[in-house]
């Protein structure tokens, strides 16, 4: 759920704050005010937009109001880019990753 992944980025950075005061306040306080926004997220008191971009399709959102759609939530499929599919471990053509600007066998630029 939505909520847990929250709460986990929560308990994250709260765990190293104390350490993190002594050495750098200046960022502890910015880790604390986030800490407040990302809490009021997580209660529901704030509203908020979640992204959630997963190009291997491993993920999974809960509605709680299945079997009947969800009208908060929203779900776009994709085609994968070449650098999506040479992340997950698949063959691709070296000339399709943006990026690779290394000329085509047998052509020089």
């Amino acid at each position: 759920m939505v909520v847990g992944i929250l709460m986990r980025a929560a308990n994250e950075l709260q765990a190293l704050q104390e350490e993190c005061k002594k050495v750098t306040p200046e960022t502890a306080e910015t880790i604390d005010q986030f800490f407040v926004k990302l809490q009021a997220c997580a209660t529901g008191e704030s509203a908020f937009t979640f992204i959630l971009d997963d190009p291997a399709g491993n993920s999974f959102i809960e509605n709680p109001f299945a079997p009947s759609s969800d009208l908060s939530m929203a779900t776009k499929f994709y085609e994968r880019t070449a650098e999506q599919q040479a992340s997950l471990g698949y063959l691709v053509d070296s000339t399709q990753i943006e990026g690779n600007h290394e000329a085509p066998e047998g052509e020089k630029l």
